[in-house]
């Protein structure tokens, strides 16, 4: 996603996703707890499912129906988490999931 922009703010920098966030996405995801509370990521969640959600933001963004940012630390650029927005462009609205 080269033309995906990245954002910074002072604590947090918001880029796009990178193969290379895999493993703290496997360590994330894989917890039951987060499985429990949302309806699309499974459990055990593993290196596929991250390879496809990471695909499925490269294709959405393509599309232009999905915005996936990694979420980073500024001062480490260590990966702590994921925001999209789902674009509905038959009702002009969009979804904000993190």
């Amino acid at each position: 996603m080269p033309d995906l922009p990245e954002l910074n703010t002072k604590r947090l920098i918001l880029r796009p996703l990178s193969f290379e966030d895999i493993p703290k996405i496997n360590e994330y995801a894989n917890n039951p707890g987060i499985a429990e509370m949302t309806l699309n990521i499974p459990h055990p969640y593993t290196e596929k499912d991250a390879v496809y959600w990471i695909n499925m933001a490269y294709t959405g963004y393509e599309k232009g129906i999905q915005y996936t940012f990694g979420i980073c630390l500024a001062t480490t650029r260590e990966f702590i988490g994921g925001i999209s927005v789902k674009v509905e462009p038959r009702f002009n609205r969009g979804e904000l999931g993190f």
